[in-house]
């Protein structure tokens, strides 16, 4: 026996598929994102704040902490998420104000028989709602947009990585081992800031003078002469926060 209801129920099982595509494309872009986002953010934090071993391992800690919550509450239940052909006909009854007769008319539809129901009365429902089918579009208020948001927020997420990794490849090399709660550290961009020649009476007396070098904040350098020598003080303004590290050395001319 041909069924009357075949191409509704094709309809409802290709919406089916369509909401499974939906829920699956969210769920994984939505932990995509958040890994992204987690490991941008760890990026920004270390390069700026230069982040302890024991400050690494908290912050992953709680990234890790973070990505269970959300695959507990988002994705999983998502991933796992079934729906029977009986589930979506009532999500278009419900839509369409149809009581249970689309439901009914289904399974009596699928049934051999029609286990001593009254054969005219089902028949009557199956053919009332074979009538509306043609006017029925399971996919009305069907979206897509879920997903495409979460789609776009996972795609943006991977192209500013990507971006960074090209641009900056050496210190994304050295996040990579800071991850691994590496003592690496990032590369800087040293360069001289101030130097002070001693005065020509030392050098002429070939007395070996003294300099004192000094790393200043993000990699800048700096060499001027101890305060014995003239002129020091100019220098010292010039470098009034040095941080890093300031070794002492001695050279002759």
């Amino acid at each position: 026996m041909t069924s009357q209801l075949t191409h509704l129920r094709r309809q409802l099982l290709r919406l089916g598929h369509a909401r499974a595509a939906v829920r699956v494309t969210a769920a994984i872009s939505t932990l995509l994102a958040g890994i992204l986002a987690s490991l941008l953010t760890l990026w920004a934090l270390d390069v700026l704040l230069w982040l302890s071993r024991g400050q690494r391992l908290a912050a992953l800690g709680l990234i890790v902490a973070l990505l269970a919550w959300v695959w507990r509450r988002y994705v999983r239940s998502q991933l796992l998420a079934r729906e029977s052909l009986a589930e979506l006909a009532l999500t278009v009854e419900r839509r369409y104000g149809i009581d249970t007769d689309l439901l009914a008319a289904l399974q009596f539809d699928a049934a051999q028989d029609y286990h001593g129901g009254a054969p005219r009365l089902v028949q009557a429902v199956i053919d009332q709602v074979a009538q509306r089918a043609r006017q029925i579009d399971p996919f009305a208020g069907f979206s897509t947009r879920p997903a495409v948001v979460r789609l776009a927020l996972a795609t943006a997420s991977m192209l500013t990585m990507l971006a960074l990794v090209f641009q900056w490849p050496e210190h994304a090399r050295v996040f990579w081992h800071r991850l691994l709660l590496s003592s690496v550290r990032y590369p800087t961009q040293t360069r001289i800031a101030w130097v002070i020649v001693p005065p020509a009476t030392l050098l002429a007396e070939e007395t070996p003078a003294p300099f004192l070098l000094w790393i200043l904040p993000r990699g800048n350098l700096s060499i001027s002469t101890s305060p014995a020598v003239a002129g020091c003080r100019r220098a010292d303004r010039w470098n009034s926060k040095p941080m890093g590290l300031a070794a002492a050395w001695r050279a002759s001319r």
